[in-house]
């Protein structure tokens, strides 16, 4: 018969063993779950990076457009005074036209009337 001694001595040995092989067993669940974390944090950064790219891409894009169509609308404020300015010269030309003209004839629709 074995020292009871002996026996507990082994029994805690036992337990110590089935209790380290548990804790490695956590140990190498917990390094899976930091490599997963570490390759998540790996895309999320590269994604980020990615869109940081695009949005700075858009943000340019925008830009250009902004200064492009802040030219053409200048154009356009430029041929729009042109026209304006067109316009309100036939305008003065007619007005200038029509002072100059006999009042009884533009009565009469035009017809020259003889002076009484």
């Amino acid at each position: 018969m074995a020292d009871p001694v002996l026996q507990a001595l082994e029994d805690e040995l036992q337990a110590a063993r089935e209790e380290a092989a548990l804790w490695r067993q956590r140990y190498a669940e917990l390094e899976l779950v930091a490599e997963s974390r570490r390759d998540f944090d790996h895309a999320l950064h590269a994604a980020q990076l990615e869109r940081a790219r695009g949005v700075k891409q858009l943000i340019s894009a925008a830009h250009r457009e902004h200064e492009q169509l802040g030219k053409e609308l200048g154009a356009v404020d430029h041929d729009l005074v042109e026209v304006v300015r067109s316009l309100a010269g036939s305008l003065a030309d007619i007005v200038d036209a029509a002072l100059a003209r006999d009042p009884l004839e533009i009565a009469s629709g035009g017809k020259k009337r003889a002076p009484y």
